[in-house]
């Protein structure tokens, strides 16, 4: 029998999301990847020491 429960989707936490504001408005529009690493060392501390596939989607 297949489940019916959509799969979890990690969330950030409200910190979090405010730090990777804070950290994205750092940079002009046309340069907003540049974020990507500081991001992503919010996201490992976030959830667990590591960054799952289904989390790089964001």
């Amino acid at each position: 029998m297949e489940s019916t429960t959509a799969p979890v989707k990690p969330q950030f936490s409200e910190a979090a999301k405010a730090e990777i504001d804070r950290i994205c408005k750092q940079y002009p529009e046309e340069r907003r990847k540049s974020a990507m690493l500081p991001v992503l060392h919010i996201a490992q501390a976030e959830f667990g020491g590591w960054v799952a596939p289904r989390c790089r989607t964001w």
